[in-house]
């Protein structure tokens, strides 16, 4: 049977070089400062990225109708409460359905 290659353990500068971008990474994510979005993600539990708020806030901004919004999967509804608070920030009439089986 021949030898297998054995892995390399990755050098320090690998990880230095891996955190690094990673950094930058962090530096350069959009997010959108609101106080109650802040309060909203730290009494609600969910998963939800703070980049992935921005892009919420810009799609809810660009609605070209006031056809239902519909969230489809929600973990413990953070996504949709988020969703719901935009439309009214931004004044849409738009109506909100979120489901889960």
């Amino acid at each position: 049977m021949p030898d297998r290659p054995t892995k390399r353990k990755p050098t320090m500068h690998a990880k230095l070089m891996r955190l690094w971008y990673r950094g930058i990474g962090e530096l350069k994510r959009k997010t959108l400062k609101d106080e109650y979005l802040s309060w909203l993600c730290f009494a609600n539990a969910g998963m939800l990225d703070a980049g992935n708020i921005y892009a919420m806030d810009i799609a809810v901004q660009n609605l070209p109708s006031d056809s239902p919004v519909v969230e489809i999967g929600s973990f413990c509804g953070l996504s949709a409460n988020v969703i719901s608070y935009l439309l009214r920030k931004h004044g849409k009439a738009n109506n909100m359905m979120s489901c889960d089986r």
